[in-house]
C-alpha cells in the first residue's frame, strides 16, 4: 500500500489570499447578486464591509455553518433568507465564482502529479467542503486526493480535531508527513503526531521558526521524500 502524504490547500497549493483579495472588490458580489436575481443596492460595498465585520465576531462553530456569511448579508438587505433559501443560493454562487478565480501556486500542479505517483494524497483544509470541491473541479483535481478533511466538518486547525481525525488514517510506524505553509497554524500539526514541512509561498514570515520546522521548495520536498 502506498504511503500517505497529508497536504494543506489554501496558499500551499493554490492562491487563497489573492482570491480573497479579489472579493474585496464589490463587483464580485454585484455579479453574484445579479445572477441570483436580486436587486443590487447602491451602498452594497458598505453593507459587505458591515457583514464581514459581524461575521468575524462569530464563534468558529457559527462561522462554519453553510451560508452563514450570506445569511447575515440577507438580513442586512431585508431579504427573507430563511424562507426562500436565498442565502444558500448566494453561497453556492459564491463557491462557483471563487473556484473560477482559483489558480495554482507556481509549480504546485507538477508537485502534486509527482507525489501522486508514489503516495496517497489526503487534503487537510481550513476551507469549506463545497468551496474546495468546486475548486478541485475547476482545476481538474477531482481524483487527486484519496480523502479530505475540511473545517466545516472537523473544525478549524487551531482547534486540533481536524488533525486528530486525519491522523487516524495512519497507525504505527513513522510519523506521517503534513505539508503546509503557515508557520503558526500548519505547524500545530506537530502537536498531533505529524512531521511538518512548510512551503514558502512568499506570504508568511519564516524567520523565527522552531528547530523542528523547515521551509522548503516543492523540489526540495520531493528530494527529501525520495530518500
Amino acid at each position: 500500500m502506498a504511503k500517505t502524504i497529508f497536504i494543506d490547500w489554501d496558499d500551499t497549493l493554490v492562491h487563497n489570499r489573492k482570491t480573497v483579495q479579489a472579493f474585496k472588490d464589490a463587483k464580485q458580489y454585484h455579479a453574484i447578486m445579479r445572477e441570483a436575481g436580486l436587486v443590487v443596492p447602491e451602498n452594497l460595498s458598505e453593507i459587505i464591509q458591515s457583514t464581514e465585520t459581524e461575521y468575524e465576531t462569530l464563534k468558529p462553530s457559527e462561522k462554519i455553518r453553510k451560508g452563514k456569511f450570506y445569511e447575515i448579508l440577507c438580513s442586512k438587505l431585508d431579504i427573507e433568507a430563511s424562507s426562500n433559501n436565498t442565502y444558500l443560493l448566494l453561497d453556492d454562487l459564491y463557491n462557483q465564482r471563487y473556484a473560477q478565480l482559483t489558480n495554482f501556486l507556481p509549480g504546485a500542479k507538477e508537485f502534486l502529479q509527482t507525489l501522486q505517483k508514489n503516495f496517497q494524497l489526503v487534503l487537510i483544509s481550513d476551507g469549506y467542503t463545497e468551496r474546495v470541491n468546486a475548486q478541485l473541479r475547476h482545476l481538474g483535481l477531482e481524483r487527486m486526493f484519496t480523502d479530505a478533511f475540511h473545517s466545516d466538518k472537523y473544525g478549524f486547525k487551531v482547534e486540533g480535531k481536524i488533525f486528530d481525525e486525519a491522523r487516524k488514517l495512519c497507525s504505527g510506524g513513522k510519523k506521517p508527513i503534513y505539508i503546509g505553509d503557515n508557520p503558526e497554524i500548519d505547524a500545530l500539526a506537530t502537536d498531533h503526531g505529524f512531521d511538518v514541512m512548510l512551503v514558502n509561498n512568499g506570504y508568511s514570515n519564516y524567520t523565527q521558526l522552531p528547530s523542528n520546522l523547515t521551509v522548503l521548495t516543492f523540489d526540495q520536498i520531493i528530494e527529501r521524500l525520495d530518500r
